[in-house]
């Protein structure tokens, strides 16, 4: 039987891509809490699946015994997560894959604790939630979600594109003051160079023709 650790939470996809997490949760036992006059909690190995692309719900249920998956005809977890279930076996939590929560400056660090300990641990994993598990996460769920969407959103190439031309536009025009300005000197040497002259307007009024 797993010895249920209780600060494990190991997170990782199946061969199809959908990403499960194994944690565990303090239960309620009620009756032993009758029985012995105070309440008593127990360790429970859970499992929550990401919701997929299709019908966007996601699953947080209790880890049964292989028996139960046997006779009810469906596939153990264990089996299908067997990389991640080894993983939280041996009491380790991984590697983060992606982007590490801290390297956005917008989540406070203990924002970043709440997400590690739902088994959200990179801004990929926060920008691919969907509305559902994204709402469940707080007041801020859902703009911590597009916001880690927007972070790792590349640059825009149009964008880019307009910077690099006015970078050029600019150099150009800084060249041409440069070389002007040795025309100049070159003319008139340390004398100030002669303004353009004005057209001078003649006296009084211009007569009115009827």
């Amino acid at each position: 039987m797993t010895e249920i650790k209780r600060d494990v939470k190991v997170t990782g996809p199946d061969a199809q891509g959908v990403r499960g997490t194994f944690y565990t949760k303090s239960i309620h036992n009620k009756a032993r809490s009758k029985d012995e006059g105070r309440p008593i909690y127990e360790p429970k190995i859970y499992l929550l699946v990401d919701a997929d692309a299709d019908n966007k719900t996601s699953w947080d249920m209790p880890l049964r015994d292989p028996e139960w998956y046997v006779e009810n005809s469906r596939t153990d977890p264990r089996e299908r997560w067997a990389a991640v279930w080894k993983q939280f076996e041996e009491g380790s939590s991984g590697e983060v894959e992606g982007t590490p929560l801290s390297s956005w400056a917008y989540i406070p660090d203990h924002r970043v604790r709440e997400l590690n300990a739902l088994g959200i641990l990179s801004l990929e994993q926060l920008g691919n939630l969907p509305d559902v598990r994204a709402s469940k996460l707080g007041p801020d769920g859902t703009s911590l979600r597009d916001g880690a969407k927007k972070f790792l959103e590349p640059a825009d190439v149009h964008t880019l594109g307009l910077q690099r031309e006015n970078e050029r536009m600019r150099q150009e025009m800084e060249t041409l003051r440069s070389e002007f300005a040795q025309l100049q000197s070159q003319r008139f040497g340390d004398e100030e160079a002669p303004m353009p002259p004005q057209a001078k307007r003649g006296p009084g009024r211009p007569k009115r023709t009827a």
